[in-house]
């Protein structure tokens, strides 16, 4: 018995060594999205997480990256004010797919383009919904996925692609080397597991050097994936009769204090070869104000979610989609 404590003791105080060198070795969180911003989201056995129904985020710190006011999620999962399921009788719907920059990071509700666009196709004389479907970190292969199993049901008349940011971030940690459409859930056991491991500085600097070793292309999802995506993005919403409005996917140069900014503007998918296209890239890349328009790399401020929703009114108006 006296050894086997011997041999614990031993044991723990050898971890401890190795817990504590990998502290000092300064082993970074992997920056899972589903733990960012503690509370927002949920598990999704389809899609790996979703947008915490009925959330609202009042802590100081947390209303910080969302326009200094509490973020509220309603009962679907969406940001923005509850909306029934059916399609209320006269109401044109558009559902806007995407990740933290189509959701408004940084921005309040009233100053996301999803609403500042319903504002202005209402001044318009007719009567839209615009649903805020987008979630921080979501993919275009997610946006496929969350298209077929939870949107549609919605009854939207268009559909608005803004997916590619996320696309070439590092594959998600759990999934080690897979991009996101061969990646598996894992349950809710292992994911405890995993999210009590993630406190320890010696096991996110083991799977983080794991992860650096494994295979060369990194990225969630490839060019390729990304373009099969939104063409299934776009083949979903034609078999319930919506249309499809795809947004160019930019990123800004903007270097201020606390973000790492870009050596000069890029268009990451101009998403030229598609006929319903908004231009983002050719509204932003050109000017030499983006730190007045751009809060950093790859979220609008406000006037620039402004610039966004017009230039979406403008493309609907020359598509013959609105009045």
């Amino acid at each position: 018995m006296k050894r086997v404590l011997i041999s614990l003791l031993s044991t723990c105080l050898v971890l401890g060594a190795i817990e504590l060198a990998a502290r000092q070795l300064g082993a970074k969180d992997l920056n899972d999205p589903r733990d960012a911003l503690t509370g927002m989201f949920v598990p999704d056995p389809d899609i790996f997480w979703a947008l915490r129904p009925g959330f609202v985020g009042r802590e100081r710190a947390f209303i910080f990256r969302w326009g200094n006011e509490p973020l509220v999620i309603n009962l679907h999962g969406m940001r923005g004010p509850p909306v029934t399921v059916k399609k209320p009788e006269g109401v044109k719907r558009i559902v806007v797919m995407g990740g933290s920059h189509p959701m408004g990071m940084w921005v309040k509700q009233s100053e996301v383009y999803s609403s500042v666009l319903e504002r202005r196709l209402n001044e318009r004389g007719g009567t839209w919904q615009v649903l805020n479907a987008a979630v921080a970190g979501y993919t275009s292969w997610q946006g496929v996925v969350q298209l077929r199993e939870q949107l549609l049901r919605f009854s939207p008349d268009v559909v608005i692609s803004d997916l590619g940011h996320n696309d070439g971030l590092p594959r998600i940690s759990w999934g080690l080397s897979r991009p996101d459409h061969e990646v598996q859930q894992p349950s809710q056991t292992v994911d405890a597991v995993r999210a009590t491991l993630r406190r320890s500085a010696a096991y996110r600097l083991a799977l983080e050097r794991l992860t650096a070793s494994q295979a060369v292309e990194q990225s969630r999802v490839s060019p390729e994936e990304h373009d099969d995506h939104l063409d299934a993005i776009g083949e979903l919403a034609a078999s319930k009769g919506a249309e499809t409005l795809y947004m160019a996917q930019f990123q800004a140069n903007v270097t201020q204090p606390g973000f790492i900014g870009m050596a000069q503007p890029t268009c990451l998918f101009r998403e030229g070869h598609r006929d319903a296209v908004v231009e983002v890239c050719a509204l932003f890349e050109k000017r030499d104000d983006l730190e007045q328009l751009f809060v950093d790399p790859l979220h609008a401020n406000a006037i620039g979610h402004g610039m966004i929703a017009d230039a979406v009114v403008q493309k609907l108006v020359a598509l013959g989609w609105v009045e």
